[in-house]
This record gives C-alpha cells, structure tokens and sequence, in this order.
C-alpha cells in the first residue's frame, strides 16, 4: 500500500485520504497561472509502505494546452486588490519550466521537506 500526502498551506505535509465516494483532483501549475493563483497548485507525494511488496506502480494522466496556446491569467480573475502575478506565456514555455521544476530534467529543483 501507499498514502497520499498533500502540503499544507503552512507547508507541513498532511494525509489526503479522500472520505469515502470522494476523489481528489490534484491542480496544476497551469491552472494556477490561468488563474492568477486563485486555484493554488496541489503539490503533494505519495509515500509507499517500507513493507510493500512487490513494485508499486503509478498511473498519471496530463492535460496540456497545445504548444502555441498562450496563457495569461483569465481576466475576471485580475482586479485592484488582486493584480495579475503572472505574465503571458506560451504552453510549451511553461511547460519545459515546469518540466525542469519536478525536476525531470537537468540539475533542477524538488520540493523539499
């Protein structure tokens, strides 16, 4: 078995067992851009039990705009006591960011503890 954690908006990690017939959708860095930070990114990790046996395995599924789409903050979500936290860019150039980001590639950073 394996467990859910999410970090907490103090930055400690908690367990994100959904309550029975309840899913979890985890937010992205995408939807929060789109958002200007209304919808924060869901950062979290899934810790497997030290006695599980056998390989665990994850399945994870993506949703990207196409490359040459560009993302700003939606309008009505900029306003006086809210101003805009993110510039216009282009999917595939907030994509490689966020590639490098999970540390996917290169020397890049991870979230720690």
């Amino acid at each position: 078995g394996s467990t859910t954690d999410a970090r907490g908006f103090a930055g400690e990690w908690v367990d994100a067992a959904p309550p029975e017939d309840y899913v979890i959708v985890n937010t992205g860095i995408l939807l929060e851009h789109m958002t200007n930070g209304l919808i924060p990114i869901g950062w979290h990790r899934v810790v497997a039990d030290a006695d599980q046996p056998g390989e665990r395995l994850s399945v994870v599924q993506f949703c990207h705009p196409t490359p040459s789409t560009v993302l700003a903050p939606a309008p009505s979500t900029v306003t006086a006591d809210r101003p805009c936290r993110f510039s216009a860019v282009g999917a595939e150039d907030r994509l490689e960011q966020v590639i490098w980001e999970i540390n996917m590639v290169g020397d890049a950073r991870r979230v720690e503890d």
